[in-house]
């Protein structure tokens, strides 16, 4: 992608060849918010007695939220795909979206971001009575909690810097810095997601710790 940015005239390609270039971060992108919502509510499920009959099929619970998650990435490209046309765009994940496909992808996003606060605004308040006599849980909760925050944070402010750009009319030329801005917030959001699993809670880090080969392991 950067080398068709530095090679192409004006840096800018067709639409459908940057959809082509993107369709990997954007299946991401789409993977990745599903998947952090389906945590949260996987942390609701886990306070009833339900996560009992959870526990016991677990290869079928794990499988259904994937697959939700895949399921709903792969229609979102697919539906891009039919909508994006030959004009001429610089190529970046906001670049392959006509704006009815913006408007669904960023509603949706924040729709779960919304979701995510009440998920885990429930899952504080059941725990509050017994969280702080379990170290190892509450640091399990304090990552969650914060993961989340980071990814509402980042899309809350991404939208807010779209929003506040179609309500000052901002012109094209200048709409492209705006939009590299404001995906600032989101990469930032995700990039800080492992660091902070591995420096809150210690079942985490002693799990990566593990698989990573990092530490020897009590």
């Amino acid at each position: 992608m950067v080398i068709s940015h530095d090679i192409a005239p004006e840096h800018v390609i067709p639409q459908r060849i940057c959809m082509h270039l993107q369709a990997a971060p954007l299946f991401g992108l789409c993977f990745s918010s599903i998947i952090v919502l389906c945590v949260a509510i996987d942390r609701i499920l886990a306070l009833h007695r339900i996560y009992l009959v959870i526990q016991s099929h677990q290869k079928l619970y794990l499988t259904t939220k994937t697959t939700t998650a895949v399921l709903f990435s792969i229609s979102f490209i697919v539906w891009s795909y039919v909508l994006v046309d030959d004009r001429y765009v610089t190529c970046g994940i906001p670049d392959v979206f006509t704006n009815e496909a913006y408007d669904a992808c960023f509603g949706a996003i924040s729709v779960i971001s919304v979701l995510l606060i009440i998920c885990y605004a429930y899952v504080g308040y059941r725990l509050r009575n017994f969280v702080t006599r379990d170290d190892q849980m509450q640091g399990v909760v304090r990552s969650l909690l914060l993961i989340s925050t980071t990814v509402v944070f980042g899309w809350f402010s991404t939208n807010l810097i779209r929003f506040g750009a179609n309500f000052l009319q901002i012109r094209f030329e200048h709409r492209i810095t705006l939009d590299l801005i404001a995906g600032v917030f989101v990469h930032i959001s995700c990039a800080t997601n492992f660091f902070i699993y591995y420096f809150v809670s210690s079942g985490y880090r002693e799990v990566f710790n593990r698989r990573l080969h990092t530490k020897q392991t009590a």
